[in-house]
């Protein structure tokens, strides 16, 4: 299987698509201001301490110091002084008027194992019953402390992975803690040191075989000590050569098409996703062998998206119906193959009578999708027009880029910039609705008067 990692920027946000021969499989976009902190870890400074409720706040670089309960500070409690230097990590993501919650009892999540570097200790997870397999587990775990010194918690899904897979990711886990310790003590705070958002975390986890490229600079440059990547040269963007907006757009919708006509609809609810697969034509009444190829179609688009969009939780498929159970061993055969590329480790159940298959997934880093789903509108223009942008940028040289938007819009572009990219000018246009937009071209000299010039 041929394994590209293609890597840019856009809107202050790093963006990562994963490709398995030629389809768009894992994407992620990696930015402070529309991912959450939980779990991310700063180097933060004491700005003052509150007695009387027992909390030390501390500037972390964001709007709002965040809180940090003085209890959770032991060794600290009674010489912890305002200008003092703390490493702490984001329990509580910011909301509203208050600040992000803290603690210092550092916790570095994987797959298999969360380290616990200022931890002597192991714990097993309590979803694991079977006592031989729960033994198996404390002595890896034992191993590990002994040779590096840090505890560890073993996760339910190490129960079934092999030793090495467990000591691989811990040693990796291990290194990222060395890492950041030893940055702590170079920097000044505030300053954050390790997150859910960072590049080389993700890569990480998903760059086993593959090719990365990237056209930008910065990016090559902070990576290249670490990877093996491919700084690219070309007239048109990276992305654009390999199609990774117009794929990604088309997999935000509620429906997909299949290669046969047929296509799958997925509605989320509260309680799970469901899925409903539909065959071109002849909806649920079909030949029994349109109905298998329609399936296995599915099923391998579904197994895609389930990663693309990061579905987690209960998910429901409702199948073509089919009469012969050897095509319904089939296509169980084809979702069991297919689950073995993702990192969500998902279950697949056997078909029930009505036809629907039940899966369940365990969620990993905030996907594309998500991360696109939950941010504001206001950005979410932002960034569609920070890629006609370049498009056009890219066909034509050099006359200015007019970008016409409602006031909100405008002043929105007008802070943000489009970085890298030179010449494009904002113009209040209150005759379009909010969060709408239209771009344009126009020689330097018929620039508005009230353009503003954001690239």
């Amino acid at each position: 299987m041929k394994r590209e990692i293609i890597i840019d920027s856009l809107c202050d946000t790093v963006r990562l698509f994963l490709f398995e021969d030629s389809e768009l499989c894992e994407s992620y976009f990696l930015s402070e201001e529309i991912d959450d902190i939980v779990g991310c870890v700063y180097l933060g400074s004491v700005v003052n301490i509150s007695k009387s409720l027992n909390a030390a706040f501390i500037d972390i670089g964001l709007k709002q110091n965040a809180f940090l309960n003085i209890d959770n500070l032991p060794r600290q409690r009674e010489s912890l002084k305002a200008g003092d230097r703390v490493i702490v990590q984001v329990d509580r993501q910011p909301t509203g008027n208050k600040g992000a919650r803290l603690n210092t009892s550092i916790k570095l999540r994987g797959d298999l194992v969360v380290l616990l570097p200022y931890e002597r200790c192991i714990k097993i997870s309590s979803s694991i019953k079977d006592g031989a397999a729960r033994e198996k587990l404390i002595a890896t775990g034992r191993s590990l402390l002994e040779k590096f010194g840090y505890g560890l918690i073993v996760r339910t899904e190490a129960a079934n992975s092999a030793e090495s897979d467990i000591e691989d990711e811990y040693r990796r886990l291990h290194s990222v803690f060395q890492m950041m310790d030893s940055k702590a003590k170079s920097l000044k705070p505030p300053m954050k040191l390790y997150g859910s958002t960072d590049i080389k975390q993700i890569l990480g986890f998903i760059c086993r075989d593959a090719t990365i490229k990237t056209d930008n600079k910065r990016i090559y440059e902070e990576l290249s000590a670490d990877f093996d990547i491919e700084l690219t040269d070309n007239d048109i963007p990276l992305c654009d050569i390999y199609r990774c907006d117009k794929l990604f757009e088309r997999s935000i919708r509620r429906r997909a098409m299949l290669p046969s006509g047929g296509n799958i609809v997925i509605d989320r609810t509260e309680a799970m996703t469901v899925i409903d697969v539909n065959s071109a034509g002849f909806g649920k009444n079909c030949k029994e062998e349109t109905a298998l190829e329609t399936n296995l179609e599915a099923a391998r688009a579904i197994m895609r998206l389930l990663r693309l969009r990061n579905l987690s939780g209960i998910i429901a498929v409702d199948f073509i119906d089919m009469a012969g159970k050897e095509n319904t061993k089939l296509l169980e055969a084809e979702l069991h193959d297919l689950k073995r590329r993702d990192r969500g480790k998902p279950v697949v159940y056997p078909m029930t009578e009505p036809g629907v298959i039940l899966l369940t997934r365990k969620r990993c880093n905030k996907s594309a999708f998500e991360v696109f789903s939950e941010a504001e509108d206001i950005w979410r223009s932002y960034y569609k027009a920070a890629i006609e942008v370049r498009r056009k940028r890219a066909a034509i040289k050099d006359n200015p880029i007019i970008i016409s938007a409602a006031g909100p819009l405008c002043g929105f572009m007008t802070n943000k910039g489009f970085i890298g990219i030179d010449g494009i000018y904002c113009v209040e246009d209150n005759r379009q609705k909010d969060n709408c937009f239209s771009i344009s071209t126009a020689p330097s000299s018929i620039i508005a008067d009230n353009a503003t010039e954001i690239g």
